[in-house]
């Protein structure tokens, strides 16, 4: 199936909205339950070891890698 021109970012900006949707969500309920945050992140990293591991996609990898960003420090 060919792919229309400028597809392609219109999926990589849904993908970033959703990575941004969850580190939201997340930070959120980190400010009420202190921890979560850092369970989220730990339950990132080995998610996407495992899916790495399994050979998935690279977008897939790529919007866990994002999401990982978006709960860093650096975005709080």
């Amino acid at each position: 199936m060919a792919v229309a021109e400028g597809s392609e970012n219109k999926i990589d900006q849904s993908r970033l909205a959703l990575a941004a949707i969850v580190a939201s969500v997340v930070w959120a309920l980190d400010e009420h339950s202190p921890g979560v945050r850092a369970s989220a992140l730990a339950r990132l990293e080995k998610m996407y070891r495992r899916l790495n591991e399994a050979g998935s996609h690279l977008d897939v990898l790529e919007t866990l890698d994002w999401t990982h960003h978006l709960l860093n420090d650096a975005y709080r």
